[in-house]
């Protein structure tokens, strides 16, 4: 039995000419060969062969191989890459950065202690690398001892690495760098429009122009590594503090106090803004988006007060908001209110200064006895940096309401076009909107029962609920008297001067058939109003002493009047200036009943309900306002005129009264009824001084 014949190996190829400049001792390699020592595919090497190494000599297309297929040679010396023996000297180390130079030497490290081990207990050696900072996989380690077994310290260079080019190297350094300057502007034009316009430049200079592909990957790496660059060229100075500028973080359990710290405790600071909801509702036929004034006490984040207004809100709904805090929270005065620049909160009668004199004014010569309502209740008013809407830590609080409340309506709008619901336009076209009491009486019910219930993530609040850190934290309580605080917490005007027909403000006259008003005429007055109630001012002169309580005066309409008023109207003008005539005749002041007077400054209670009272506090420290001795003078004249000396110990004939009026009190904080005349406390008084 004669043996197999044995397959003849395939023919060597043909050594084609090579350079006259060739190093001796190198050979051809197949393409997969090639491959396989400088980690790249065959179609890479075979378009450079095309485009390169074919023109020099330095590739062939022929048959070879095991099967004697046509593929491509090529030479040994085409590529440092392809060399049999690397070493460290052969790889030019001066084209990396600083920190690439630093990463090479690190993973070279590596695979030298990795050597050194055997290759034993791997694992064991990557929790070394991993504790001296370099976390890499099993696979990642072989990969490069592969690596720099086949090509050297060039095998663990990271392909994503730019190599450091001399200044001057790139054919298109001066497109991109017109290209730079036209897209950096704070028209923000679009990248074709940049592209095209710094083409056309460079066309006119005969520079060179790479593809809009290039250019585009060009503006991705300016994006990516110059973010802070790109945003301040093309946004602007805000836009890039709020996104890359830092900001200094406060602390929400610590404040500093006269020049001592301790801990922040509630009622500390007070921080008000504004919102415009964004959920449209239906207000007296028409289509509006409420306004929300909020004020937030910053240790416990609970919203101590707030007044929800159909129109964009001013000094009064300021005001309203203020108030509404300090009477929701048991009549707890704050030590600061933190509040931003615009008029409504720099408004006159809340600071005792108009914004332009807080700025302009230095030396004060005439310092008024009003002080603003903030002054008189000794709050100090701290005023946060101009448009910058993260120094107020309300802002944030007006996202998470929308979040979890507004988005629940059913005819939320967003905050811009961009958010708009698409669905919004068919169910406004249906008349779906709700009724704006009906929002209002929601929102209050999120604020409350939601949102002061609920655990907060914030600093400080330890996951904590709003109300639950109110309670815990109310160690001090800044109050005063009701009766104090309700003759403070009114809008004054100054400025206004008694004419004969007494003062007028805001297009309605007061006062125009008072007495008292008239001994003043020619003199410079404050009237102080309140918000709620514009049917009648109290009228103080410029020490704040009280003058009276006018009412507006009636004025009657052009044509259809009916006798029986127009009579009426000049009966009370003639009866008015014969009582005036008569007192200037005798040569005598004005005599009013001082309880008259301080009766009339008193704030009619009715219908508001008595607030929830709130946590104990730890201590109670009372702030006069400046009206403590009138409320007291008030106290006492109120007690004469129903023929007791004092409110503690009554008269046997005026404790009726007493129990009278207690009862009408008692009444109108429950019900909220005004009643009728026959328990009305100025009737009953009236009724007894005529007696």
């Amino acid at each position: 039995m004669s043996a197999c014949p044995q397959a003849s190996s395939p023919p060597s190829p043909p050594s084609p000419p090579l350079p006259a400049d060739t190093p001796a001792g190198l050979r051809w390699i197949d393409i997969h060969e090639a491959a396989r020592r400088s980690g790249r595919n065959d179609d890479h090497l075979g378009r450079r062969c095309k485009t390169e190494w074919t023109a020099s000599g330095l590739a062939q297309k022929r048959p070879g191989g095991e099967r004697n297929q046509t593929m491509w040679w090529i030479h040994e010396s085409a590529d440092p890459v392809f060399a049999r023996a690397k070493h460290t000297a052969d790889f030019d180390r001066s084209r990396l950065t600083d920190n690439q130079r630093e990463v090479l030497a690190r993973r070279e490290a590596a695979i030298a202690g990795w050597r050194r081990t055997s290759g034993e207990d791997t694992d064991r050696y990557l929790d070394e690398l991993a504790a001296g900072g370099l976390l890499i996989s099993r696979r990642t380690l072989y990969n490069w001892f592969q690596r720099f077994s086949t090509i050297g310290p060039g095998g663990l260079v990271d392909s994503r690495w730019a190599a450091r080019k001399p200044k001057g190297d790139d054919p298109y350094a001066d497109f991109y760098r017109e290209l730079e300057k036209w897209w950096l502007d704070q028209h923000q034009p679009a990248k074709k429009l940049a592209y095209a316009i710094a083409a056309a430049f460079c066309k006119t200079n005969g520079w060179a122009i790479p593809s809009y592909r290039d250019a585009c990957r060009f503006l991705l790496f300016l994006e990516r590594k110059h973010r802070g660059k790109v945003i301040r060229a093309r946004e602007g100075d805000d836009a890039f503090d709020n996104q890359c500028g830092a900001f200094t973080r406060r602390d929400y359990t610590r404040i500093v106090v006269d020049g001592v710290e301790r801990p922040m405790w509630t009622h500390d600071w007070w921080c008000a803004d504004h919102h415009i909801c964004d959920t449209i509702v239906t207000y007296k036929g028409h289509l509006i988006r409420p306004w929300l004034s909020a004020i937030m006490d910053i240790r416990s984040r609970k919203i101590v007060g707030y007044v929800f207004s159909p129109v964009p809100p001013d000094s009064s709904t300021v005001l309203l908001a203020f108030r509404h805090g300090i009477y929701n929270s048991d009549m707890s005065i704050p030590l600061v209110f933190y509040i931003d620049n615009g008029k409504d909160f720099d408004a006159w009668f809340m600071q005792g200064q108009t914004k332009w004199e807080r700025k302009h004014v230095r030396v004060k010569h005439d310092i008024g006895a009003f002080k603003g309502v903030l002054g008189q209740m000794h709050v100090r008013v701290v005023h946060a940096n101009p448009h910058k809407g993260r120094s107020k830590p309300i802002e944030p609080w007006f996202g998470t309401y929308e979040e979890q409340f507004g988005k629940l309506t059913w005819t939320y709008c967003g905050r811009s076009p961009a958010h708009k619901p698409p669905h919004l336009a068919e169910r406004l076209k249906k008349n779906e909107a709700v009724s704006y009491e009906e929002y209002c009486a929601s929102a209050t019910a999120y604020i409350e029962q939601i949102y002061h219930q609920s655990p907060h993530s914030g600093h400080g609040m330890d996951g904590r609920s709003p109300a639950e850190v109110y309670a815990a934290c109310f160690e001090q309580k800044r109050t005063t008297t009701r009766e104090a605080a309700d003759l403070c917490l009114r809008k004054v005007a100054r400025d206004v001067r008694v004419r004969q027909n007494g003062v007028q403000w805001q297009g309605r006259y007061y006062g125009q058939s008072n007495l008292a008003l008239s001994a003043h005429q020619g003199e410079q007055v404050y009237l102080f109003t309140d918000p709620n109630d514009h049917d009648r001012v109290i009228v103080r002169d410029l020490q704040l002493r009280l003058i009276c309580e006018a009412e507006a005066a009636y004025m009657p309409p052009w044509g259809n009047t009916s006798e029986a008023e127009w009579k009426g109207a000049k009966a009370a003008m003639t009866r008015h200036n014969r009582q005036l005539k008569e007192v200037r005749d005798r040569g005598m002041g004005i005599i009013r009943d001082p309880m008259q007077i301080l009766l009339e400054d008193r704030l009619d209670e009715a219908g508001r309900k008595p607030p929830q009272p709130p946590p104990t506090p730890g201590s109670v420290k009372m702030i006069r306002t400046g009206f403590e001795d009138e409320a007291k003078a008030e106290q006492t004249a109120f007690a004469r005129a129903v023929g007791a000396e004092s409110l503690s110990d009554p008269t046997s004939g005026a404790m009726s009264i007493l129990e009278k009026l207690a009862a009408h009190n008692i009444a109108s904080s429950s019900d909220g009824d005004d009643g009728d005349d026959g328990h009305d406390p100025w009737a009953i008084l009236r009724s007894r001084n005529h007696e």
